[in-house]
């Protein structure tokens, strides 16, 4: 295959001096060869012509990147590239530049999707070093709904990185979304920003990812980065030095001068994604940071099944009138596993209960040394556990990651031995190298033993769940645990109609959902046990809808959803997905999402504040009629919810009447 097969450029000698003027600027290193003389442009366009990538060099030898998309500029030219430490007079020399094209239908996939197109434009630059036994490559893709590239080393010798220059030319007019932190010690746990870039993202501040924007010439994008292995996790800061924003790394604790230390062998950086839409639903509905992962292994995953979970700690093991004493003991685990058996929930989580692990220790972030293979003694784990199975109920278990890392394999041999299904680690905050090298770990052995994981108090994922399936979902979000505690209002309805748009757009994540004494903004109180949320009742069963959670919880207490309206589609909502369009958006004002599971399409709305009606068409739906079991907020019903049902076709357009703070649930039946 040659360059123009691929749609790339001309290979021409004006190329060679480029790409080795590339290795000397972005690298800090010496080429063999001569600059170029004067400014040159390369494209690398996507299969459908969507998307361009723009590579330009300067006479003085300065390299940089741009993007466009469908005619319009996206990103202003920004350098790339990485700083070794600690290494001088090195020269390289340019081995060669190869195109690629790709298309592959990629299935098994858990989420948003079952089913997705993997189909770019890639060409990938090889650089030998000689001094220090080493080839580097740049490998750069153009997707019809994004671009992205990633640094791959190869060697003999270890080697360290100091900086990683990851520049994206976001222009100084854009609207941005995105959530500021003031170090690297996060949980993802903040409110979002939104404003021009420069009042969003501060003058050496920090900003996580993904970041959402919105350009002058119309078109939306996301900033955020793919298949995070062995490398540090990306923040983006202003630096007034160079244009739109630039890249930091995680520094590591054992060495704060280095980001990454590299072993002999491949060591690849993980992908540097912007995804592109001419809506913001469209960066919702794309699959490219699933796609850009590894496939998992050929080993049988049939075993990982997403689902519900119940999930106690957040409403306080709160049931008045139980004929027990609620709390963590073997009583009320019983209950809430019948709970689960009668209402078709997965899972049931041991968590913690007044500051006390269900293994004894203290819940909170310290993570004193515990013995995590035992219960505390109220709790008669093997009845727990033989109950659970002969109830079809699946248990999972809570811990600190601190105590679990040092006894990982003891745990979850311990575990695995008494039929656990899966295990949630908390309180990492961190991203570091080493952090994201023990969520490999973490995933790995869990799969060994035919677990699942998910991790609170984390960083954000970046695909991984289809390299590892059992990593179902993960935190880093703000949410309604805050409800609970915090002098802030918790999660608003504005924040959860901002979250799709910008915590979503990598990935699943993991709240507690389900809180059923819905209020006003107006009338919320903070309150621990039986906590309230924000919002009408049909805003938070909506939520099931919305946000993408293959391990969604049911937090609240069995005694707020027996026979009550929006219970019955909270129990019977799928978790993961085969299809999923937007069919109406604006971040941190409303979202109408429709995602289809076998031939059935559920569609979720939640609205800010602000009372709307929003016409939305269902052109997605087969053929025939569809029984529309519609869940609606009516301010004349008990709990302010009412229960519909309608007959609706492909041909349909309707109006969805959401109340200030409001929502709108339905699942849609093929008759």
């Amino acid at each position: 295959m040659n360059a123009s097969d691929c749609g790339c450029w001309d290979a021409s000698t004006g190329l060679r001096r480029w790409w080795a003027a590339i290795g000397a600027v972005l690298l800090g290193m010496a080429l063999c060869s001569g600059t170029a003389q004067a400014d040159e442009r390369w494209m690398l366009v996507s299969p459908g012509g969507h998307t361009s990538v723009s590579l330009t060099l300067s006479p003085e030898g300065g390299a940089r990147w741009s993007i466009g998309y469908r005619g319009a500029r996206v990103l202003d030219p920004a350098p790339i590239g990485l700083d070794f430490a600690r290494e001088a007079g090195t020269r390289l020399k340019l081995l060669d530049v190869v195109p690629a094209s790709h298309d592959e239908r990629v299935t098994g996939l858990i989420g948003k999707a079952s089913v997705a197109r993997d189909r770019y434009r890639e060409i990938t630059v090889r650089l030998t070093d000689p001094m220090h036994a080493r080839t580097l490559e740049l490998v750069a893709r153009a997707y019809d709904d994004g671009a992205a590239y990633r640094w791959r080393v190869i060697g003999r010798r270890d080697f360290r990185i100091a900086r990683e220059i990851a520049g994206f030319g976001v222009p100084a007019t854009a609207n941005v979304w995105a959530m500021p932190v003031k170090d690297f010690q996060s949980s993802y746990e903040e409110y979002y920003r939104n404003g021009t870039r420069d009042e969003v993202v501060a003058s050496n501040g920090l900003v996580v990812l993904p970041v959402l924007f919105h350009t002058p010439s119309g078109v939306w994008g996301a900033i955020t980065e793919a298949a995070l292995t062995d490398w540090a996790g990306l923040y983006l800061t202003r630096d007034p030095a160079t244009p739109g924003l630039s890249g930091r790394l995680s520094p590591r604790l054992d060495d704060p001068a280095i980001m990454v230390r590299g072993h002999a062998g491949r060591h690849a950086s993980p992908w540097r994604v912007v995804l592109l839409g001419r809506t913001p639903g469209a960066l919702i509905e794309s699959n490219m940071v699933d796609v850009l992962n590894p496939a998992p292994d050929r080993r049988d995953w049939s075993w990982v099944k997403p689902g519900k979970t119940s999930f106690p700690w957040w409403n306080d093991y709160y049931w008045p009138g139980a004929s027990f004493t609620p709390g963590l003991n073997t009583a009320t685990m019983k209950a809430y596993i019948d709970f689960d058996a009668e209402n078709g929930i997965a899972y049931h989580t041991l968590d913690g209960y007044q500051g006390q692990a269900w293994y004894g220790g203290p819940i909170g972030p310290n993570g004193t040394p515990q013995d995590l293979t035992h219960a505390r003694p109220e709790i008669d784990m093997p009845e727990v556990l033989r109950y659970a199975h002969a109830r079809g109920v699946g248990i999972r278990l809570w811990t600190h990651w601190k105590p679990f890392s040092e006894q990982v394999d003891r745990a979850l041999d311990t575990w695995a031995s008494w039929g656990v299904e899966g295990l949630m680690v908390d309180f990492m905050n961190r991203d570091d190298q080493e952090m994201v090298n023990f969520y490999t770990e973490v995933a790995r052995k869990a799969a060994d033993r035919h677990m699942t994981v998910t991790f609170h108090g984390a960083f954000k994922p970046t695909g991984e769940i289809r390299t590892w399936p059992n990593m179902l979902s993960r935190e880093a979000v703000r949410g309604i645990e805050y409800n609970k505690f915090d002098a802030n209002p918790g999660s608003t309805p504005e924040h959860e109609a901002i979250l799709p748009f910008t915590r979503m757009l990598a990935g699943p994540f993991d709240v507690h959902q389900g809180g059923f004494d819905a209020v006003s903004p107006e009338r919320f109180k903070i309150r621990n046990t039986a906590p309230q949320v924000m919002g009408t009742r049909a805003h938070a069963v909506a939520l099931y809808v919305v946000d993408e959670n293959p391990l969604a919880m049911v937090a609240d207490s069995p005694v707020h959803y027996r026979g009550a309206t929006g219970w019955p589609f909270v129990a019977a909502v799928p978790t993961a997905w085969d299809e999923t369009r937007v069919l109406a958006a604006d971040p941190g004002h409303y979202i109408v999402i429709a995602r289809r599971r076998a031939r059935k399409w559920w569609l979720g709305a939640i609205t800010d504040r602000t009372a709307r009606d929003i016409p939305v068409s269902l052109a997605m739906l087969g053929p025939g009629s569809y029984r529309a079991d519609m869940l609606a907020d009516d301010a004349g019903a008990p709990q302010g919810i009412a229960a519909r049902q309608a007959r609706v076709d492909r041909r349909a357009r309707i109006v969805l009447h959401l109340a200030a703070s409001g929502g709108f649930a339905a699942r849609l039946v093929p008759e």
